[in-house]
């Protein structure tokens, strides 16, 4: 009894010392906590509600150059694959305007509005339009994408059809515009996706190509620009719809990274940041000195099929 009770309490001293060597490494990738912190209201807004912010989303099929001598004739928004990146800010009423020209079915689901959108803009008839109006009340990157229903929410969003929505936080800051006390120097929207030759291609994900911001290795031809010493900051979405990014600038360590772009969600440091499908963050990095700095995903069959840039 006396032995049973001593592996009892010796177990219960490692179980302690364990947490406590653990515990630090968990609360590094918990949200910062945030005295005071108040819940959010949800997207819902009263009918009759008016918006500070509209936007027209066009749905319909047209040929789209993604490189050199690459053409898709596929569906589209707005007539580009991705479409339009929307930016918007917290507590910003918006409404989107969702109009179909094409002779199929299309519709929209927006991650970025938290309430019922099937109802609004789930499927719209060709030669259609319908709208929703919503409160863009939680800060972060989200996805939209072509929601007809059923088996089209896949083959739509397979072909093209999908975009960024941006929500800029307005009650709390990212924390290196919080300890620069300015606003970035340079802001970068960039789309991860896939390119697929078929519908079998799809289901096996193998995809053609796979791009950032449509085009094959765009920002090799037209890299970005910096200047030694700003700040730069990406919002980061992979569409996927099928692989996982684990994006990554050679040569930089983010100062912070933003786990969906919530500032809220935060982790110091870090070599890539790891992205499912509608996965997204926020990095923040200063430009240490003149040179080039590779943008890649670290899935290394995916930059030879395009994802690549400086």
């Amino acid at each position: 009894m006396i032995c049973r009770n001593w592996i009892g309490f010796i177990a219960l001293l490692v179980s302690l010392i364990v947490l406590s060597i653990v515990s630090p490494t968990i609360e590094a990738f918990r949200s910062d906590s945030q005295p005071g912190y108040e819940l959010p209201p949800t997207s819902f807004v009263p009918p009759g509600t008016e918006p500070n912010k509209r936007f027209v989303i066009e749905l319909y099929r047209t040929k789209v150059v993604i490189g050199d001598g690459v053409v898709l004739d596929t569906f589209t928004i707005n007539g580009t694959v991705p479409g339009p990146t929307i930016v918007v800010e917290e507590g910003d009423i918006v409404e989107l305007i969702v109009v179909n020209k094409d002779d199929v079915a299309h519709g929209l689901s927006v991650h970025a509005i938290y309430r019922a959108t099937s109802p609004f803009i789930g499927n719209v008839a060709p030669g259609a339009t319908k709208r929703i109006i919503f409160n863009a009340s939680y800060p972060g990157v989200y996805m939209y994408h072509c929601a007809p229903g059923g088996q089209g929410i896949f083959v739509h969003t397979m072909s093209g059809q999908y975009g960024m929505i941006v929500v800029k936080p307005k009650i709390y800051k990212y924390k290196l515009e919080e300890i620069l006390g300015r606003k970035p120097d340079i802001e970068i929207y960039l789309i991860q996706h896939e390119i697929y030759g078929s519908g079998a291609d799809f289901v096996t994900a193998k995809p053609l190509y796979v791009l950032f911001n449509g085009y094959i290795a765009r920002y090799l031809s037209n890299p970005i620009m910096a200047r030694p010493g700003d700040y730069v900051r990406i919002y980061f979405l992979n569409v996927g719809p099928n692989l996982v990014s684990t994006f990554h600038l050679v040569g930089i360590v983010w100062d912070f990274a933003y786990y969906q772009g919530h500032p809220l969600n935060v982790i110091y440091g870090g070599q890539t940041v790891l992205a499912g499908p509608s996965d997204s963050w926020v990095v923040e990095f200063r430009v240490p000195e003149e040179g080039p700095y590779a943008i890649v995903t670290h899935v290394f069959n995916q930059p030879v099929r395009g994802a690549i840039g400086l």
